[in-house]
């Protein structure tokens, strides 16, 4: 038995031949324990080597969290899991895991995926799991770890709502998918499974991953290179390709001969007060590839900063907080270090911006807001599951 189920459970290095099978081993199930119990649902990385992504309904509640896989030797792991990120309301969370995961974040697609688009749900459907026995929440049987993968396909997106868009799509999803992928062909992730229609058959909803994406972004983790296709074009709200052409203008229309470089940080540094942080970083670079100018390393830096992006109330920029710290090191260098370095900037260990905080995301009609939840208890969850 456990020869013929080797190949299905293991999680070789060995390259796969089909993007869903790469993404199926980037996809975890989620154990949640809850007063009195347990439930479950699916997570999937999205940042580094242990940020995942599920619902919030699914974490909702819960009082220690923690993933199940089967690894490449075909045994059975559980690792802890704490609460970095909440955003009730697109029912999102993001978690971070007390150790390496295997595999690499899957790609998140900035685009509103086109009608009758190939669905692929990747899960853990708890109506499929193997009745009687031990269960998932204490036992070891590979069965329990291994992904169900079902396809469908994009009946439309639905931008009605005023805080937000969904994806409306026919992949014939169960409870336990709940917080899972929605990907295409090629492996990127279009959506989060969220939802089912209660009394229609063959209706389904899902959270775009261009809203997750900003939420990993609001909430100062790395984006890396995991964002595919340009921003959704929304009906009404064009403010982000009106921003793309003026700034590309700008730069046409720019010359070292023409502009003086105080000028052109000046115009740098009122596209970065304004929140424009696209047009502030080409013209920071445009600077430090033709000077050596701090201001712009410092500049540069602060389109970086998790923090400073955070008091900005930034959505859709990626925070670094590597790469920041090396600008702003650049920048005293340059200035003779008489340049001050954000405080607290190289103290800061966490992978959020939030720190030991819990980030929360909350929309109004004001717009995005990002708050720090100091609350011990909710973050330092984890561990109970992992014995």
């Amino acid at each position: 038995m456990a020869a013929r189920n080797a190949p299905n459970a293991s999680r070789s290095n060995a390259p796969d031949r089909h993007p869903i099978q790469s993404a199926v081993h980037r996809v975890y199930r989620l154990l949640v324990e809850i007063s009195g119990g347990a439930k479950g649902g699916t997570a999937f990385l999205v940042s580094g080597k242990r940020v995942i992504a599920t619902n919030y309904h699914v974490i909702e509640d819960g009082t220690a969290y923690s993933v199940g896989f089967v690894d490449e030797r075909g045994v059975v792991r559980r690792i802890p899991v704490r609460l970095l990120a909440i955003f009730p309301q697109k029912d999102l969370a993001l978690l971070e895991t007390l150790d390496d995961l295997p595999g690499a974040p899957l790609p998140l697609s900035h685009k509103y995926p086109a009608v009758a688009t190939d669905l692929f749900a990747i899960g853990f459907p708890a109506a499929a799991d193997p009745q009687g026995g031990v269960s998932w929440a204490q036992g070891d049987d590979t069965t329990y770890f291994i992904p169900s993968v079902v396809k469908g396909s994009v009946s439309r997106v639905l931008t009605n709502r005023w805080f937000s868009s969904q994806l409306q799509h026919q992949t014939p999803i169960i409870p336990g998918y709940s917080g899972g992928p929605l990907i295409d062909e090629s492996g990127v992730v279009l959506a989060i499974s969220t939802a089912i229609h209660k009394e229609a058959n063959g209706i389904s909803y899902g959270v775009l991953a261009s809203d997750l994406a900003d939420f990993i972004a609001a909430c100062a983790l790395p984006t890396g290179n995991m964002l595919v296709g340009s921003r959704p074009d929304v009906a009404g709200d064009r403010s982000a390709q009106a921003t793309v052409s003026v700034t590309s203008n700008k730069v046409k229309k720019t010359s070292l001969h023409v502009v003086p470089h105080r000028e052109m940080l000046a115009k740098g540094n009122d596209y970065l007060e304004r929140g424009d942080i696209g047009a502030a970083r080409l013209m920071y670079r445009y600077l430090i590839e033709r000077s050596d100018m701090p201001e712009a390393f410092a500049g540069l830096a602060k389109t970086y900063d998790p923090i400073f992006l955070n008091e900005k109330k930034v959505i859709g920029v990626s925070g670094d907080f590597a790469k920041a710290h090396a600008l702003y090191r650049e920048a005293a260098r340059l200035n003779g270090s008489a340049m001050e370095i954000r405080a607290g900037l190289e103290e800061v260990s966490s992978v959020s911006g939030c720190n030991d905080s819990l980030c929360t995301l909350i929309n109004s009609a004001t717009g995005p807001t990002v708050t720090c939840e100091r609350n011990a208890s909710r973050v330092a969850r984890g561990a109970a599951l992992a014995r």
